[in-house]
This record gives structure tokens, sequence and C-alpha cells, in this order.
């Protein structure tokens, strides 16, 4: 959409008003959702908190790694740890891992591939038709946005709306706490199993972000996660319970090879001693050659037997030296398997962080709007206002137009407003500036 369609919106009466933008909000969403279902990468845009990335070596045939900026703006590389990337376009944050790959000799000459999986969404509160989340799109403007969120509210005087709005942010407020602690509970329990501790205590759960963790969702947790580690003893007692056995009894098969070797080898010397009687007493013809012979066919099938012996003992050597690699490989599955389990709740946990301080900011934004709305008789203006996180983490309050362009992850605040105030009055309002509909 053009400016000029604000321009022609304010020639109307607001209850004109009223008619027209949810149809053209149905405009907006169809002209954007043809055109683009999801955003491109953009070249210039800076990587900021929460962002989900992914990491491809195209020097092998893995799959991605997927990347997600924590709340210190960092993302956890394979082989690096911690790396810093809030601030950097795609190609220089690329660029960064590469020469630290290298430098650190891990690669050589890597060849990586760094994207957004997903930009963050953008939000529409205030005097909206339909306030929330909504899908990212390059280039959408402010005046797309609202129309995204049905346009302006019929009524703006609404304290009432703005309380349901408050209640359903501090609802959803609620419900990410929730899954905060669900997080960190299983942070906990998966501590414990490192260090080798078979229970948790409410105590060892760390909830930093939670301001009033609910004691009682905690404790039931803890108690969930202990059954979950007393259940993986047992199966992974089972497990190498059975590997042991195999080993216990790979090693008796042995022992045993060995006593019929030794016997074997017995055998084999005894017919070597009588084949040599038997020579000097058939150099004076006092043994039949068939006799010789005989002696000779018997040394022969023995030593033959003594050589599949010998072949059976060394390949059950080599099952026995597999099932003890399997025993090692079991523990160490067991602890790698823990270690990745805990960078992913750590992972999740930076998430729900970054959501939780989005709604927080809804919220405080809902209720600052709401203590400069002003009830009036006569006409009404429309006044836009973004609070935006910066790649490093900080928020800025920015003025904007309907023509402006939104960024990833914005709050853009909708503000109805009656006429009393003069529109210069409006213009000195620190929060926006005003379209007047008269």
């Amino acid at each position: 959409m053009s400016g000029g369609i604000i321009s022609k919106i304010c020639a109307r009466s607001f209850s004109r008003l009223a008619g027209v933008l949810p149809v053209l909000a149905l405009l907006v969403a169809t002209m954007l959702t043809a055109t683009a279902a999801t955003a491109q990468d953009p070249a210039d845009y800076r990587i900021s908190v929460g962002d989900a990335l992914q990491l491809d070596f195209l020097d092998d045939s893995e799959e991605a790694f997927p990347l997600t900026v924590g709340g210190r703006g960092n993302v956890q590389l394979p082989y690096l740890g911690s790396f810093a990337v809030a601030g950097q376009t795609l190609d220089q944050a690329r660029l960064a891992m590469i020469a630290q790959y290298a430098e650190r000799q891990i690669l050589v000459e890597p060849q990586l591939d760094l994207s957004i999986v997903n930009l963050r969404p953008f939000s529409v509160i205030g005097e909206v038709q339909s306030p929330g989340f909504f899908d990212y799109r390059e280039n959408i403007t402010i005046e797309q946005a609202v129309g995204l969120a049905g346009g302006p509210r019929q009524d703006p005087g609404g304290e009432e709306a703005r309380s349901l709005q408050r209640v359903a942010l501090q609802g959803e407020m609620v419900a990410n706490d929730s899954r905060i602690l669900r997080a960190a509970v299983t942070a906990a329990r998966l501590r414990a199993q490192l260090a080798g501790s078979d229970r948790i205590a409410p105590g060892d759960v760390d909830v930093p972000a939670v301001s009033t963790p609910d004691a009682a969702l905690i404790a039931s947790l803890v108690v969930q996660e202990n059954a979950i580690i007393a259940a993986e003893r047992v199966h992974h007692g089972e497990d190498q319970a059975l590997v042991e056995g195999a080993i216990e009894e790979a090693s008796k098969q042995i022992d045993l090879i060995i006593q019929q070797i030794s016997a074997q080898t017995a055998q084999i010397e005894s017919y070597d001693a009588e084949l040599a009687s038997n020579e000097t007493l058939s150099d004076r013809g006092l043994v039949a050659a068939p006799v010789r012979a005989q002696l000779l066919r018997r040394v022969a099938d023995e030593q033959t037997a003594l050589l599949r012996l010998e072949t059976t003992l060394a390949a059950t050597r080599r099952d026995r030296a597999g099932l003890e690699r399997e025993l090692l490989s079991i523990k160490f599955r067991r602890t790698q398997d823990w270690r990745e389990a805990l960078a992913n709740a750590e992972v999740e946990i930076a998430q729900l962080r970054a959501t939780q301080d989005s709604v927080l900011d809804r919220i405080a934004l809902v209720e600052d709007w709401s203590r400069r709305t002003a009830d009036a008789d006569r006409g009404l203006r429309v006044s836009f206002v973004v609070r935006r996180r910066t790649p490093e983490g900080e928020h800025e309050t920015i003025t904007v137009t309907e023509t402006d362009t939104v960024q990833p992850g914005d709050v853009i605040i909708v503000k109805l407003q009656r006429t009393e105030t003069t529109l210069s009055e409006s213009r000195g309002d620190p929060l926006a500036q005003d379209v007047l509909i008269r």
C-alpha cells in the first residue's frame, strides 16, 4: 500500500474508517501472502539475541548445525564453544568463524555456510483489531503490519480492552515461566547425572529468570526427574550387565579353547615321539611301512585340528575385544547424551528468556501506552511507535511513520487519540508521530 491510502482515510470520519480498515487489512494480508511465504536473508541484517541460525560445513556430508543466539549474543559452535555473533551480518559472522577454525587448527580451509532459519516475528499491539505476533517478511511497512493486525480498532476508548491485553500477556508470561521451570529442572537433573548423583533436590534448580518460582511445580517436576534418573540407571545397568555377561562368556570360551590347544599339542608331541621310535625300528625292518604311514596321517589330522582351534581362539578373542569396546561405548554414549541434552536445555532456557523479555516489554509498553491515552470528544489520531531490540540486546524506542520498514522482532504500538490534544502537541510526544483522522 502507498502512503496515499492514509491521506484518503484522513479525509473521512472514524465511522467510515472502521468500515474500510477491515477490507484493507484483508487486502494487505492477501498481498503479503502472495508475494513471499518466508523472508530471504537480508545482506545487511544484523544478527541479534534470539535469532535462530544454521551452520553448514560444506565439505562434509553431515547435516547442518542449528544455532541459537543466546542472551549474551553468543552461539555454541561445534568444537569451538561459545562464539560472539550479535551485531554482525551473516557474512561477517561466517568469515569470523572460518578464521577462528583455521587459527585454532581445528579445520584446514573450512568451507562454511551461515544462514537464518527464521527471523524473529514482529508484534502489533495497542488499538488494533487483532493484536499479536506475525511472521516477518522482508520490506514490510508499518502500514502493512497494522493491516495484518486488522487495522485500528473501532473503539479506542478501551481501558477494558487494554486490561484484556494485560491479562492475556500476563497469562502468556505464566505459561512461559512454567516452560522455563520445566527446562531448568531438566538441566538440574542432567547436571546431577553428569556429576554421578542419583537424585536432585528443589534447591538444585537454578531459575534466575523467573521472579516468583512456583515451589509446588518445581517439587512436582523434581519428583518426575528423579524417577527418570532411577529408570535410566536401571536401564543402563541392564545394558551393561548384558555386555559384561557376554564378555565373561567369551573369556570362558577362550580359556576352554586354550586348554584344548594344550591337549592337542601334547597329542601331536606324543605322535612325533612314536614316529621317531618307529623310524629306528623301520630301519631294522621291525615295523611295516603301512604302520608308519598311518601314524603320519594321524599327525597331519591332529595338526589340522590344532589349526582350527587356533583360528577359533583368534576369532573369539576378536569377539571379546568388540564386546569390551561396546561396553566402553555404552558408558561414553551415556555421558555424551547427557551433555547434548544439557546443551539443548540451556538453549531452550535462553530462548524462553528472550520470549519472556519480549512479553515483559509488551506488558510495560501496554501499561505505558494506557497511561498516555487521553479520552476526548472530537476526531481521532493514529500514532505509531516501535520498540526495537538492538543487536547487543538493548532496547530503543523509535518514532516511525506508516511508510517506515519493520525490522525482525519489532514491537509496533498503535494508538488512537482524540483530537483535543493539538497536532503540534502530539508531535512533541516522545512516543510517536501521529496521523490525523479528521
